[in-house]
């Protein structure tokens, strides 16, 4: 049995966003429960070097409900694209498939062409300089929390910086 395309009928407890390529970077989102010491949110990176299997090592350990990664778009007129991230995306939705998880694609957000700016990662208290593919992990994981899973209370009020 294949399991649909969106996780709207059963509870999202655990979240993965991921930005893979040369250097993969990764967030977590976790559903907290009462008194829990884990946080709501983590990231990191995995790479440079060679990494397929411990990409599919952290997915086993993991163990997501759902996978959010982010697509590869080739571009011909960019000399230094990536093509070893298609290869790693085989390995994501290789292990969603093997372990009947949802696996989701969406589009390269940018600092400018998503709503999860380095502003909001900032406010959100996630912003971790030096580590920018774990910052377009947390792009593809929150943009798809707050937009497909409707979790708008994760993004703060602005401060009013006017009186």
């Amino acid at each position: 049995m294949t399991p649909p395309s969106t996780p709207t009928s059963r509870p999202l407890y655990k979240a993965v966003g991921l930005d893979p390529g040369g250097t993969t970077g990764w967030a977590i989102w976790r559903r907290l429960q009462p008194h829990s010491t884990r946080p709501a949110f983590e990231c990191g990176q995995i790479g440079p070097t060679e990494h397929h299997m411990r990409l599919y090592r952290f997915l086993m350990q993991e163990d997501p409900d759902v996978v959010i990664y982010e697509g590869f778009w080739y571009r011909p007129h960019l000399p230094n694209a990536e093509l070893i991230s298609n290869e790693y995306i085989g390995v994501i939705r290789l292990w969603a498939k093997e372990h009947q998880k949802f696996c989701i694609k969406q589009p390269v957000f940018k600092n400018g062409n998503s709503f999860v700016k380095d502003q909001l990662l900032e406010r959100m208290a996630l912003w971790s300089p030096g580590r920018p593919h774990a910052m377009d992990a947390y792009r593809q994981l929150i943009n798809y929390l707050v937009t497909r899973q409707g979790m708008t209370g994760l993004i703060p009020p602005k401060e009013n910086r006017g009186a």
